[in-house]
């Protein structure tokens, strides 16, 4: 199909349209000359895909052909894939008559008055006619591969095993932004971290600051001065590890969060890893007899699906290959016994009979009916699964039910690689967006990726996808998303992992109004981030914005210095419910905001996680209204009237404590006593009695359940450390439940009482 022709090469000067900006050539070829496809015919498409470093308008092409005649050239926008979108002329079709093949030919197109304000991709290419030339191709060894061909209505990527062709295109700058302005920044270097694919952050040794799992085999410790240390060999998780990724969890409820890492060899096991509380931890698969066998595993996922505060382990397997003839493994469900200290396989009846190529684990409780469900990412074309908690272990697949499984179209789905949960319309209730693989050439019969709106209980828990309406644009090859308010406004904001070579990922913001807006140019992660894979949020350096770790070429930690508005974040800790919260969630209201958040147990690919810390963006809000936390189990407390741009520890029955920067544990609780109030419940009046734990200002006040502040019974008072009574007169309000509030200097404790008439 090729034949090879060699040129001598003459450069062509393109003059600046303007005096006042310096024209920039974009090419992906080597200038080389080599040869052309000699079997395109009528009909057939050749073009390449460029990509702006920033808002431009187009000035010219050129290109090199072989032979002379009447050449039909388009000027295409992007349709979210690696192909151009021939139905989508930007511009009139500009036809060249080309009569000397023996230089480049360049093409004018500044009239046109072309620009690209956001930086995307747009693509130049020519409609073959019969009898005309044809474009040349270089000798392959080019930076990137961007040229396609269409023959036949069928799809090619033209530089695999031949070039790329010899068509540039000149442009010219406007509104740039320095580098030094991006909202992120990629800090590699200054914090000492590499190897980026699977991330997931956790902090391992509770000294409070998130430590980063990379692979499931790479550990970097937060040294808490914006600086990690590699420690896997140390830890002892890096001998002999073949892990493709790996998830944080406390199964055994210590305290003390363990790994698990999965591994797409056949040749060897997932691994569990016991943290053993001095900085270390011991390959346990034995131990606690987690021998998930020799399958090809590509994700996991922790959760508590009975509330008894022992986490279960849900393992998505995926496929031998075999030349086309692909194996498929089962998944696995496994619940934690703490009186025998071992797992034991609980896998679902459904998930038994079905095998599918697993990616991604997501839990979460998503028709708020207290017990965690878990959503499974599915990849070849497979449908993914919604496993609903019916209690027990009582899991049944209803994805189909709730409208989350996919669209059937000519018998197959989707390639979904990862998916993420988050109430991303502040309506109370949690949303999925499911990031699928889907080639446009393909698209007959395969989901594009989906932003499932949870409709509620009005609507039943069923989900509607709104992606399109929301303006999230179709990307071919969208991987792994993650939900995190990174400007503080909040509302969530998505990022999404774009794989294959000259992909970039995606950060949209969240408008307030349903509706997302790309900011990647400004962001800082246009042309910076190409090829990437998993993707989690932290704020690392603790400052008070979401940092984000990116796995993939370019990627890495990138570091938030955006101007972000107020916020607050709570670390939870279960007592009767799991130590680390998963599967637990709190509401924060401040002003117009009503923000919902889960603590995460795993999402996008792999067992990708965002730190375990709720993030809550107050924009120019200063109070937090009040807090609600609900806990697996059922408790719910109330905290009011808590000041912005702090971190809170709320300990399960036990209060809201101030975190302090640096620790080993948290600071007891127990320093401050709130009894409950006596007598409860009350007809007119009621005793509050308190003991601080040292001698200091209290304040203590009474709430109504809608945050209303309705009595108060100490304003910043000095209390010695002994036990003190107050009485509340509350016979002029009305029935009802109240929570009474005290706030000392370590945070706050509440008490819930009943005024009955």
């Amino acid at each position: 199909m090729l034949r090879v022709l060699v040129f001598s090469l003459t450069a062509v000067v393109i003059a600046a349209s303007a005096p006042f900006a310096e024209p920039v050539e974009l090419f992906y070829d080597n200038g080389n000359p080599r040869a052309y496809f000699d079997q395109t015919r009528e009909g057939d498409i050749e073009a390449v895909r460029f990509t702006p470093a920033h808002p431009c308008s187009l000035l010219s092409f050129r290109f090199r052909v072989d032979g002379t005649g009447e050449m039909e050239w388009h000027i295409w926008g992007d349709n979210g894939g690696n192909m151009c979108d021939p139905d989508n002329d930007l511009i009139d079709p500009v036809v060249v008559n080309v009569d000397d093949d023996a230089d480049w030919i360049t093409v004018d197109v500044a009239e046109s008055g072309l620009s690209f304000d956001i930086p995307r991709h747009f693509h130049i290419g020519y409609v073959k006619q019969n009898s005309q030339p044809w474009l040349m191709l270089d000798g392959g060894d080019n930076r990137e591969t961007r040229s396609h061909l269409r023959i036949n209505n069928t799809w090619y990527v033209a530089g695999e095993g031949a070039g790329n062709y010899l068509l540039r295109a000149t442009v010219e700058y406007y509104d740039e932004v320095d580098p030094e302005d991006f909202i992120f920044s990629n800090v590699n270097e200054e914090a000492g971290v590499r190897g980026f694919s699977r991330v997931a952050w956790g902090d391992y040794d509770n000294d409070g600051w998130e430590d980063l799992l990379v692979n499931g085999r790479l550990l970097f410790h937060n040294l808490g001065d914006g600086t990690f240390e590699e420690v896997a060999d140390d830890a002892g998780i890096a001998a002999d590890n073949p892990a493709n990724g790996g998830s944080w969890g406390d199964f055994d409820n210590d305290g003390r969060l363990d790994i698990f890492t999965t591994n797409s060899r056949l040749d060897a096991e997932d691994r569990l890893y016991h943290n053993n509380g001095d900085g270390t931890f011991s390959f346990a698969n034995d131990e606690f007899w987690l021998n998930n066998g020799w399958d090809e595993t590509q994700a996991s996922g922790w959760g508590d699906a009975d509330g008894d505060g022992f986490l279960e382990l849900y393992v998505a397997n995926s496929e031998l290959w075999n030349d086309g003839n692909p194996t498929y493994y089962r998944d696995y469900l496994y619940r934690f016994d703490a009186n025998d200290n071992i797992f034991i396989d609980v896998t679902p009846h459904d998930i038994e009979r079905n095998r599918h190529y697993g990616r991604g684990v997501a839990w979460c409780d998503f028709d708020m009916d207290g017990d965690m469900d878990i959503y499974v990412s599915n990849y070849r074309l497979h449908p993914n699964y919604l496993l609903v908690n019916h209690g027990g272990f009582d899991f049944r697949e209803q994805a189909s039910r709730y409208g989350v499984q996919g669209v059937r179209q000519q018998g197959y789905y989707g390639h979904t690689i990862g998916s993420s949960w988050a109430d991303y319309d502040n309506d109370g209730d949690f949303d999925l967006f499911v990031g699928n693989l889907a080639h446009p050439r393909f698209l007959s019969f395969s989901d594009k990726s989906m932003l499932y709106r949870n409709m509620g209980a009005d609507g039943g828990w069923e989900f509607e996808d709104v992606r399109e309406e929301a303006g999230i644009a179709y990307d071919e090859t969208a991987s792994s998303p993650a939900w995190g308010d990174y400007d503080n406004d909040g509302w969530l904001d998505l990022f999404i992992t774009s794989v294959y070579e000259g992909r970039q990922p995606y950060l949209y913001h969240n408008e307030a109004d349903g509706t997302f807006t790309n900011v990647n140019y400004p962001a800082g992660f246009h042309m910076n981030c190409y090829n990437s894979w998993g993707a989690a949020w932290c704020d690392y350096d603790h400052d008070g914005d979401l940092d984000i770790a990116v796995g993939g070429n370019h990627g890495g930690l990138y570091q938030n210095n955006g101007d972000a508005g107020h916020y607050l974040q709570v670390e939870m800790r279960g007592v009767d419910a799991n130590r680390f919260a998963f599967g637990c969630r709190a509401e924060a209201h401040a002003g117009d905001l009503h923000m919902l958040r889960q603590v995460q147990s795993g999402m996008g690919t792999g067992g990708c996680q965002n730190m375990m810390a709720l993030h809550f963006g107050l924009g120019e809000n200063e109070t937090v209204d009040s807090l609600i936390v609900s806990w697996l189990g059922g408790d719910v407390e109330r905290y009011f009237d808590l000041p912005a741009d702090q971190r809170y520890i709320a300990v399960q029955g036990e209060g809201l404590l101030n975190a302090p920067p640096d620790r080993s544990e948290p600071e007891p609780p127990a320093k401050f006593r709130l009894d409950p109030p006596c007598p409860n419940p009350f007809n007119s009046s009621v005793m509050i009695r308190f003991a601080p734990g040292a001698p200091g200002e209290v304040t203590i006040a009474v709430y109504d359940l809608a945050g209303r502040r309705v009595a108060e019974l100490a304003d910043g008072c000095c209390f010695t450390a002994a036990t003190h009574s107050l009485t509340w007169d509350a016979s002029a309000l009305s029935a009802g439940s109240y929570i009474v509030q005290a706030r000392f200097e370590g945070g706050l404790v509440t008490q819930n009482l009943t005024s009955v008439k």
